[in-house]
């Protein structure tokens, strides 16, 4: 899987993210890894099962760019840092098994299964990306202006992560697409204006070179279970490069372990570790356990 840089880069020029520093943006750039199309080898999730209700969809009306997340309280969703750094009244969390890729295609969701945004953050840490890439806090917290609906479920934290260990079994979910590709062309490309206008383009100043980002996808939500590899400070590496895979659109998406019998919400879908494509790169999942103090007090002061 890759990390769509254009679409990070086209939605930093366009829009006033909130909090980011200079350096973020430049970080943020720099990071060809960076998660941002669909589970790769996985299966649609059906309606009202623990997975369905459990995951989020975060979509941006004015650019169409997707992320996950997971409902940690009745009005908090949590996901990755870097799908916080838009303007929180660009975006919308939609609770349902389907979603739009596309501008103007919200009306198709029900009214009644999509909340806006009152408050958002990401942690300190994501303010200092090293240039590997590794352990830098990619997660953030939504405060919603109204509570889910009620037949939503809470996801309890892992708080310790020696509740966890390589070889472990994970569960992925996510909204993301199905397919992407960047095309490189100029002001002659059919729709390139809509591209740009959507955060799917970016063309120098007389559009002489372009580069145009194509997204397919249904728009469903869908599960697929890996194993962990290996457990660093602030992250945890799965293995995904088994053609099953988290993919563009699945980032901030959960990361469920089983214990006890219990759904716990271990890790956030955050990057891959090397820039090959969906189900052929290990996938980098910000640990929740190393962020859980941080994650209450945010969940208390929002």
């Amino acid at each position: 899987m890759r990390f769509n840089l254009l679409k990070q880069l086209t939605s930093i020029l366009t829009v006033n993210p909130p909090r980011a520093s200079l350096s973020v943006l430049i970080a943020l750039l720099s990071f060809s890894s960076l998660q941002a199309s669909a589970i790769t080898g996985g299966s649609s999730v059906k309606p009202n099962t623990s997975v369905a209700l459990r995951t989020v969809g975060i979509f941006n009306v004015k650019t169409a760019n997707a992320c996950s997340g997971t409902l940690i309280a009745k009005d908090v969703v949590l996901t990755a840092g870097h799908c916080v750094i838009s303007k929180k009244e660009n975006l919308i969390v939609i609770f349902d098994t389907h979603f739009p890729n596309k501008v103007g295609e919200t009306d198709k969701i029900d009214p009644r299964n999509i909340r806006t945004i009152r408050a958002m953050a990401f942690h300190d840490d994501f303010k200092n990306l090293d240039e590997a890439g590794s352990d830098y806090g990619d997660i953030g917290i939504i405060k919603l202006t109204s509570p889910a609906p009620e037949n939503y479920l809470i996801t309890p934290l892992l708080k310790d992560v020696s509740n966890i260990r390589p070889s472990d079994t994970v569960t992925l979910a996510g909204f993301g697409y199905s397919s992407e590709k960047t095309i490189v062309t100029d002001r002659n490309y059919p729709g390139v204006d809509a591209a740009v206008s959507e955060g799917r383009g970016y063309c120098n100043n007389y559009k002489t070179k372009c580069y145009v980002t194509e997204v397919n996808g249904d728009g469903e939500l869908r599960e697929v279970q890996v194993t962990i590899e290996t457990l660093r400070d602030k992250d945890m590496v799965l293995n995904e490069s088994n053609q099953k895979a988290t993919c563009s659109g699945d980032s901030g998406g959960p990361a469920f372990v089983e214990i006890n019998g219990k759904t716990l919400l271990a890790g956030v879908t955050s990057r891959t570790l090397t820039d090959n494509d969906c189900g052929s790169a290990q996938g980098v999942k910000t640990l929740v356990p190393h962020y859980f103090t941080w994650i209450k007090q945010m969940i208390q002061a929002m």
